[in-house]
């Protein structure tokens, strides 16, 4: 049997199982390739103010939390009204996977897609070259951000030196860079934690 893992950690992991060392090759993550995309496209096709901070907010529903994924999907959508009412901003968000308790979280998108706010843009999926584009987007200008539970932020955005907010307890227990910032579903850390990156010096 041969072993082809994303990271030293995992290798690691399997040595300690008593797989042969000979057997396991750390290979990285296949599905990332370096690529130059054009930032003025990118600008151009989501329609993006070069001048103001963007987050790409993807959050997928926890299924032993049940029922209480309206709530959450409701504490975070909080914070991200009250950083749009004090902040030059812009959001682009994108559905939630079809795991159980999805229609709550879109219960909570549609109402916040009611209010139509102007910065704020929505996507039933962007695939993974649009999504790398935009993380791609993020790093590059230093203007942006990752914000949500979606592996996304643990696997690419580094890859594209995009910062990322991972709320909640969806990713316990995977392994992180050093560009993801864990945040507890709480208005107030989710608030400030966004916030925070916002500054150059930070990130």
């Amino acid at each position: 049997s041969l072993h082809f893992v994303t990271n030293k950690f995992s290798k690691l992991r399997l040595i300690k199982f008593g797989e042969e060392r000979k057997r396991i090759e750390n290979v990285g993550l296949l599905s990332l390739k370096k690529k130059k995309y054009d930032l003025k496209n990118i600008l151009n096709d989501y329609k993006l103010d070069p001048d103001k901070f963007t987050i790409l907010f993807t959050y997928h529903p926890v299924v032993k939390r049940k029922n209480k994924n309206y709530n959450d999907i409701k504490v975070i959508i909080n914070s991200l009204e009250k950083l749009l009412k004090e902040n030059e901003l812009q959001i682009i968000i994108t559905n939630p996977n079809f795991d159980p308790y999805c229609n709550l979280i879109l219960k909570g998108l549609n109402n916040l897609k009611k209010k139509k706010y102007k910065n704020v843009k929505f996507y039933k999926s962007l695939g993974t070259e649009n999504y790398h584009k935009l993380l791609y987007y993020c790093g590059k200008s230093n203007k942006g951000l990752c914000v949500g539970n979606s592996s996304s932020g643990i696997k690419d955005a580094d890859f594209f030196n995009c910062p990322a907010i991972n709320i909640g307890p969806r990713q316990n227990l995977r392994t992180k860079s050093k560009n993801v910032i864990d945040v507890k579903i709480n208005q107030r850390q989710v608030y400030k934690k966004i916030k925070l990156l916002f500054s150059k010096n930070i990130r």
